[in-house]
């Protein structure tokens, strides 16, 4: 990922999650980058894993209906913490 593809990725996604910090997403897309090159470089491959089985309250607010509910409507919460449901609609 060049750096004009960091930057947009980094107006997304402040659009999308209002009160992210930008600064703070392209410093961790510019270290992300920084490694997958160290990792070319010495012939490794990396393989990614995005696990979004869980969200804050923020995420449960804004999208409840992406959320496991019971049979009364109340959504499932592993601690603080809600849990998604990709097959909720």
């Amino acid at each position: 990922m060049n750096r004009s593809e960091s930057e947009k990725h980094a107006r997304s996604f402040s659009r999308r999650n209002k009160g992210n910090d930008r600064r703070t997403f392209l410093k961790k897309a510019a270290a992300a980058t920084i490694a997958l090159a160290g990792t070319e470089l010495m012939g490794l491959a990396v393989f990614a894993r995005m696990d979004s089985n869980r969200a804050h309250d923020e995420f449960y607010r804004a999208h409840p209906d992406w959320f496991a509910i019971d049979a009364s409507g109340k959504p499932y919460k592993a601690g603080d913490l809600f849990i998604t449901c990709v097959n909720n609609a």
